[in-house]
């Protein structure tokens, strides 16, 4: 629970006790409650739901808040593989003479297209599975160019999380980075599973994305 929302049960509690409190005394004072009293505790039981209110669109406001900072450093993550990505393509251009034109020609198509695709999943990073697996695939794709690695056998999609949604940013940053770091080759290095996407890598170790987006290393 954030603090927002403790201050709010707090408040909610305090405001309980202190008409209990209230009451048990005037019963104590007078049998019966006047009617100047009981306008008193109206006032102070609206002024408490009011407050319990504000308080709880604050921590509302203040958990959108902390999604979008969490976002923002997915995309900042992202950027710097792309960074990465795109210095080793120039790198390969300044270097022409050294490789085959028309593997070149295809690099450069599949970069601008990937790239297209990067841009699509930070303005809309939950997807389906199904459509995060065709833009991982163009990725990898692309990356086996960059890296000169052989070119990848076509993905056979999974059905059975087909419609599951997940953060396709996270597995994008996931993807550039595995190969940044060499840990994958060209073989498609993402599995769906029950609990989530899992990146096998070629060093025997795994990092695995939840369906609720968590990311965690086994």
């Amino acid at each position: 629970m954030n603090v927002l929302a403790c201050l709010g049960a707090v408040a909610v509690v305090a405001w309980t006790a202190g008409v209990v409190l209230g009451r048990t005394r005037a019963r104590s004072r007078q049998a019966n409650v006047s009617p100047s009293e009981l306008k008193t505790l109206q006032g102070r039981m609206l002024h408490a739901q009011n407050m319990g209110m504000r308080l709880q669109e604050l921590a509302s406001n203040q958990q959108r808040l902390q999604e979008e900072q969490a976002h923002l450093q997915l995309l900042q993550d992202l950027k710097d593989e792309v960074h990465w990505l795109l210095s080793v393509v120039e790198s390969t251009l300044t270097k022409h003479h050294e490789h085959d034109p028309d593997r070149l020609e295809d690099m450069l198509d599949a970069t601008g297209k990937a790239l297209r695709l990067v841009l699509d999943a930070g303005r809309q990073p939950m997807t389906t599975w199904q459509r995060a697996q065709e833009t991982l695939t163009h990725l990898h794709k692309t990356l086996c160019l960059i890296r000169d690695l052989p070119t990848p056998n076509p993905q056979i999609n999974e059905t059975q999380n087909a419609e599951k949604h997940i953060n396709q940013v996270v597995l994008i940053q996931l993807m550039i980075e595995s190969h940044r770091l060499r840990l994958t080759d060209e073989v498609f290095p993402f599995v769906g599973r029950e609990s989530g996407v899992t990146t096998q890598l070629i060093d025997g170790t795994q990092r695995s994305v939840s369906w609720s987006q968590d990311v965690r290393e086994d």
